[in-house]
Order: structure tokens, then sequence, then C-alpha cells
């Protein structure tokens, strides 16, 4: 009896050891804690998960973020305003895509025309009007010529600052579209290059991108980094009795083992 006895006893002890000064740290299942100095960086957040340390975005990498979106959005919305928006208030804009008005409008500029009473222009104004259905020219008005039949219709004639001659044929009245009120240089090659293909795709494609940099990061954010202070605290509560109960089953079962492996050594 005594044999087995001790044999008994080793088994106990070999199989449910108790913890003492010096024993390795028992498995309770539960997460680690998360990891605070050690030597990280301070402007990130870190988490520590059983497949060793997850990095989320510093809050100085999402202000810089936050920043540089910001100031693109800002600045397609003033180009979208200077291009499109001004149609509210009755302008239209034109690019200058010749030199025959310099050094008054230079090439490249942006112009901006309201319409006019054509019985209010005089010898000296600038005008906007069309040549044909395709091309619209803006030149300064030289002379104002009534028709011989109706003195109500005008024609104008029109020179450019920078030409010698005088235009070639006079500008119907109905053709005037109004007369400009005032510039923007250089402006006018990004709008005619982004009224006409390929600059049109790449306007397009362009503003597809600017959508997904505003958009996709708090599309695809963590939703713990949603969640508010309660909830977080919550979701921890619930993480640390999952992590209790697991380790409550796993230490029962151990016991079991221990049982059994006794039992059968003292047989």
């Amino acid at each position: 009896m005594g044999p087995f006895l001790i044999v008994r006893i080793r088994f106990s002890g070999m199989l449910s050891p108790k913890r003492g000064k010096g024993s390795a740290p028992q498995d309770t299942g539960r997460l680690p804690a998360p990891v605070r100095g050690r030597g990280l960086p301070h402007n990130k957040h870190y988490a520590v998960s059983r497949g060793g340390i997850r990095i989320k975005m510093g809050k100085t990498v999402r202000k810089v973020w936050n920043t540089v979106t910001s100031v693109i959005v800002v600045l397609t919305v003033l180009l979208a305003v200077a291009l499109v928006g001004v149609r509210l208030v009755g302008l239209r804009v034109f690019a200058v895509l010749s030199g025959s008005m310099e050094p008054t409008y230079h090439t490249g500029s942006l112009i901006y025309v309201k319409s006019v009473d054509y019985k209010e222009l005089q010898p000296g104004d600038v005008i906007t009007f069309m040549l044909d259905e395709d091309t619209i020219a803006t030149h300064r008005i030289v002379e104002v010529v009534p028709d011989e039949t109706e003195p109500e219709t005008l024609r104008f004639r029109t020179k450019g600052d920078a030409n010698d001659a005088v235009d070639g044929g006079l500008v119907h009245y109905k053709n005037v579209v109004g007369t400009p009120v005032f510039t923007i240089p250089r402006l006018g090659y990004l709008a005619d290059y982004i009224q006409h293909p390929p600059g049109m795709y790449v306007a397009l494609s362009a503003g597809a991108v600017l959508i997904l940099l505003v958009f996709l990061p708090d599309l695809f954010s963590k939703e713990e980094e949603k969640e508010g202070p309660q909830d977080r605290k919550k979701k921890k509560k619930r993480r640390r009795r999952a992590g209790q109960a697991a380790a409550s089953r796993k230490g029962k079962g151990r016991k079991h083992q221990d049982v059994g492996n006794a039992e059968r050594g003292s047989l």
C-alpha cells in the first residue's frame, strides 16, 4: 500500500503543482495586457493581440491626413466655383487662347463675361462675340455701324489690341455675348484642357480619386475607433468575463485529467 501511495502523491504533484516562487505562470486563457512604455513611440497607439503588436494610425498622422485632404477639397471647390458656379450669377467663362488682346488679356487667361445691352456699347468697349457656331472672340470696338435700312440694327467693327489691322467683317448685335468684367491669369489653360478629351477623362479620374481619399478611411476605419468611452468599457468587460469563463473551464478540465491520471497511477 505504501508504494502505491507514494506513486499517487508523485503523480499528483507532477500534474497539478502549486505555484510558488520561481514557478512558471499558469495559462489562464486571458489576453495579454496592453503594452505601455517599453521604448515604444508615444505618437502611436499600440494594441497587443495573440499575433503580436498591431499598430493603429497615430493622432499626428491622422491630423496631417485630414489637413491634406481638406486642402485638396477646398481647392477643388474653389476651382469648381471659378469654372461653373459663376454661371449662377449670370457670368459666362471663356479661355483666351490667342494673343490678339495682349497686354489687356494675356494668352491662357480666363475671362468672365456678363451680358450687356448692345445699345449701350460704344467705341473703346471690349466685347466677346461669336464668329461662328464654334468660335468665340474678344476684341475692342473701334466703330459702331448702324444699318442703312434699319437704324436700330447695329453692327460693330472690332480690332484686337495687339493687331495692326481691324477685323475683316462686322459683328452683328445678335452675335454679341457680352463684355468682360474680370480675368484670372493662367487658369484658361486648365479650363480649356478639362473641357476636351483627354483632359475631361483626367478630371473625372481625379474626382474619383479625391472621393476615395476623403471617404475611404472613414469607410474602413476600425469599429472600436467609432465607439464611445462607455461602449469600449462594456466591450472590455465582456472580454474579461469571456476570458475568465474560458480559464475556469480549462481549470476544471485539468482537474479531471489530474484525478484520472492519479487514479490510474494508484492502480
